[in-house]
């Protein structure tokens, strides 16, 4: 009998560290990875600093930049979930080892 498991993880990159992981274990039939859209998460406002000069003279002077981005766009990551079809012998090891590399929410 087929088991279908699934984990999220915070990054894709490591998803398909664990999948690699994964597909090394005897009986899985089947490794997907889901990269999930970025939330709507709210804007945050971002100040930075950039040197610019405004006379012959070569004088640095700081001005600030400000812009909106998102907390997706600021953290740099896009969660993703796997997804494994596995036998019911294997669904253990799976499971196990979709949780050691970082997976959250596992379902089988």
């Amino acid at each position: 009998m087929k088991r279908r498991l699934s984990a999220e993880f915070p990054s894709v990159d490591s998803a398909e560290l664990c999948a690699a992981a994964v597909k090394r274990i005897a009986g899985v039939n089947k490794v997907s990875i889901i990269a999930l859209s970025p939330s709507k998460g709210k804007n945050i406002n971002v100040s930075t600093f950039e040197f610019t000069s405004f006379s012959t003279q070569n004088v640095a002077l700081p001005i600030t930049v400000k812009e909106y981005r998102s907390e997706d766009e600021i953290s740099g990551r896009q969660a993703s979930v796997l997804e494994v079809v596995c036998e019911q012998s294997a669904a253990r090891r799976v499971s196990a080892m979709m949780i050691s590399h970082g997976g959250l929410n596992t379902k089988s």
